[in-house]
């Protein structure tokens, strides 16, 4: 994400989902009895969820947030945008990276989260590990919800496989990790097999609706990972025929009468609750 400021004015649907899921699984998380909870989430952004649907929703007298993204520039806009309230911070943190975790983070947290994220990630099953690791090892939870699969990845497949695109996109590969199109049995053994407990995973079919193509654009523009790897002057035919796509594969859907063209995003949201058995010492 190299454009932060367009990403915090056009997240709708990643805000949409982040407060669906939280309205509905944060009673999941097992909250300190003193209050006193540390929380980090991963892949934050440019922090508006983690600020205005997470925060104001936990006790006030919660011990610390972390709000963690691999990329600086959307760490830097979080900083300077929410101007770290007190008991709040934002960090730069890979959480792919097979190289030991910041001390000061490693086992630091009752709770880790993480929205719309790990299916960006390409190396997704390091990433569960290290989430595990973040959670204190007195016992912690993690409540994560990601994509299996949204139709954005026909549309950039397809995109990278013709003629124009090859040359830039040919060598992405943004979907290919064990969690891209994962069934749910698959998921539960996977987290096991790290090391997680009571794991719940629960897989919800959604729409979003968009109000014209220029919204769509503007979204799917946003939060795209595929711009940086094309020249900036073509942005704008990349978006078009992104566009064009889109509606080859079904997101458009017309009125009644026909008058007015809107865009739907059928996507799966997978859920994830699972905990971390305290350590013996």
């Amino acid at each position: 994400m190299n454009r932060p400021a367009q990403y915090h004015q056009h997240n709708e649907v990643q805000r949409y989902i982040a407060d669906k899921v939280w309205s509905k699984y944060s009673k999941w998380l097992q909250w300190r009895h003193d209050g006193q909870d540390t929380l980090l989430d991963v892949g934050t952004g440019t922090g508006n969820v983690l600020m205005e649907i997470v925060k104001p929703r936990i006790a006030k007298t919660y011990r610390k947030i972390v709000g963690t993204d691999v990329a600086p520039e959307v760490i830097e806009f979080a900083q300077n945008y929410y101007r770290s309230p007190k008991k709040c911070e934002f960090r730069v943190l890979n959480i792919c990276t097979e190289q030991p975790l910041p001390h000061d983070l490693l086992g630091q947290f009752d709770h880790v989260t993480s929205f719309n994220c790990l299916h960006w990630l390409k190396n997704q099953e390091q990433a569960l590990r290290n989430i595990y690791d973040l959670i204190r090892p007195e016992g912690g939870d993690c409540l994560l919800s990601f994509a299996p699969y949204v139709p954005i990845m026909d549309i950039y497949e397809s995109l990278r496989d013709s003629a124009t695109w090859a040359p830039y996109l040919g060598h992405t590969d943004y979907f290919n990790g064990p969690l891209q199109r994962i069934e749910e049995f698959a998921l539960v053994k996977l987290l096991q097999d790290i090391g997680f407990y009571n794991v719940h995973v629960q897989f919800n079919y959604d729409v979003y609706n968009y109000d014209s193509p220029q919204e769509f654009s503007d979204q799917m523009a946003a939060s795209s990972l595929f711009l940086k790897h094309v020249p900036a002057s073509m942005h704008e035919k990349l978006m078009v025929d992104f566009l064009e796509v889109a509606r080859r594969l079904g997101c458009r859907a017309s009125s009644a009468c026909g008058t007015k063209c809107k865009f739907s995003l059928n996507f799966t949201n997978a859920v994830v609750y699972a905990k971390k058995l305290p350590q013996r010492r």
